[in-house]
């Protein structure tokens, strides 16, 4: 499992943030997408949500053409706070869980659930089958 961030929010809060929580490096700028990587001043907004940001992510991790590949996108799970980032997310093609409350205990289920046609837990890693 590869888990990459896209938010609306400042690159550097929350590659400092990363720094923190999982130690120096474990982010980097690859990893996290911020709407400056699609052209907007990070800390706004995105038009349509964070599919701009999705594709982004997808073609760094899986190439361009499989920007539009639907098998590809369903290979990814948006978790986020504002419904409208996850209906245009689900419209689009991918997988997406609402957390209104943020990434909680019950968010962490739900991505477990959604991963679990594809992953098989042991123990305290996931292996992507």
């Amino acid at each position: 499992m590869v888990v990459k961030i896209a938010s609306f929010g400042v690159y550097e809060v929350i590659q400092t943030y990363m720094d923190i929580v999982l130690g120096q490096g474990a982010f980097g700028r690859d990893d996290i997408s911020t709407p400056s990587v699609v052209g907007v001043k990070d800390g706004c907004s995105v038009d349509g949500g964070k599919n701009a940001q999705l594709e982004k992510l997808v073609a760094q991790r899986f190439g361009v053409d499989a920007v539009n590949d639907n098998a590809t996108r369903q290979r990814v799970v948006l978790f986020d706070d504002d419904e409208k980032n996850i209906e245009a997310a689900v419209n689009a093609g991918y997988r997406a869980v609402h957390t209104p409350d943020g990434f909680t205990r019950l968010a962490t289920r739900a991505m477990f659930d959604a991963l679990a046609p594809r992953c098989m837990i042991n123990e305290k890693k996931i292996i992507d089958v």
